[in-house]
C-alpha cells in the first residue's frame, strides 16, 4: 500500500473548525506561507486569526513555539496556545497540550492532566489522542493499569490507520496483554504499521515470522492486505 496515499486520505477526516470568514482567510494565508517556509507571516497571520478565536491558529502558533520555526524554541509559549486551543475543544491540540504534561515540557508534569487531556482528544475520536490514552492505560499513568481499556483505544486508532496503535496491537496480540494471545493477528498490525515506516514495526514482524508456520505467514499477511484494501476503499468514499 502506498503510504502518502493512505496518510494523504486520513488527513481528510481532520476537522475543518468553525470560526469567521476573516479568521480563516487568515488561517489559509499562514499555512501557505509555513508550507513556503515563510514563518515570519506564517506567525503574523496565525496571531491574526488566534486573536479571532481561531484554535486552528492558535494550535499552529503553539507548533511553531514548539519547533522554533521562525521563533526561538519555547516550549512555555506552545503549552499556552495548546491549551488555549485545547480549551476550545481542538481535538490535536488537546493531544498535543497531553503530551506536555506527559513528559513536563513547558508545564510542571502531570500524569493525571495528560490522560484527562488525552481522553478529551480521544472521546473526539482523534486517533493520536486515542494511541496515547491507551498507552496511559497500558502502563498506568495517571490512570489505574487496565491492559483491556488499553487494547480497546488501540484498536480505535488503528483502525484510523495511526501507525503507533497499529504497532501497540500487534505488540499486545504477540505477548497477549488486555488481549489473547494471536500470532497471525499480531504480524497483521506489526505488518500493517511497518508499511507505514513505524520504526521497529519491521524487525518485530521478521522476527515473528520466524515463530509461525507458513499456513499463518500466508494467513496474516492476506488479512493485513485485505485490511489496507478495505480501508483505503473506505476513506475513498469519504473524500
Amino acid at each position: 500500500m502506498k503510504t502518502f496515499a493512505l496518510r494523504a486520505l486520513l488527513s481528510a477526516g481532520l476537522m475543518a473548525g468553525c470560526f469567521s470568514l476573516p479568521a480563516h482567510a487568515n488561517y489559509e494565508s499562514g499555512m501557505a506561507a509555513l508550507n513556503a517556509g515563510d514563518y515570519g507571516v506564517a506567525m503574523t497571520e496565525f496571531r491574526r486569526s488566534a486573536a479571532q478565536g481561531d484554535p486552528l491558529s492558535q494550535r499552529a502558533l503553539g507548533i511553531m513555539y514548539f519547533k522554533g520555526q521562525g521563533v526561538n524554541v519555547d516550549p512555555v509559549e506552545a503549552a499556552q496556545w495548546f491549551s488555549v486551543a485545547a480549551g476550545q475543544g481542538d481535538a490535536p491540540a488537546q493531544a498535543y497540550l497531553g503530551a506536555l504534561y506527559a513528559t513536563g515540557t513547558g508545564v510542571q508534569k502531570d500524569q493525571a492532566k495528560a490522560a484527562e487531556w488525552f481522553r478529551k482528544s480521544a472521546e473526539q475520536g482523534y486517533a493520536e489522542g486515542e494511541v496515547r490514552l491507551g498507552v496511559m492505560y497500558f502502563q498506568g499513568w495517571g490512570v489505574a493499569k487496565d491492559p483491556q481499556k488499553a487494547v480497546e483505544w488501540f484498536k480505535r486508532a488503528a483502525e484510523r490507520g495511526n501507525a503507533h496503535a497499529q504497532y501497540r496491537l500487534g505488540f499486545a496480540y504477540k505477548h497477549g496483554q488486555g488481549i489473547a494471545k494471536d500470532k497471525v493477528e499480531a504480524l497483521k498490525w506489526y505488518t500493517i504499521a511497518a508499511s507505514e515506516g513505524y520504526p521497529r514495526a519491521d524487525d518485530r514482524a521478521q522476527a515473528l515470522t520466524k515463530e509461525m508456520t507458513k499456513a499463518e505467514v500466508a494467513e496474516s499477511q492476506k488479512r493485513a492486505a485485505d485490511w489496507q484494501a478495505a480501508t483505503i476503499k473506505r476513506l475513498e468514499g469519504k473524500s
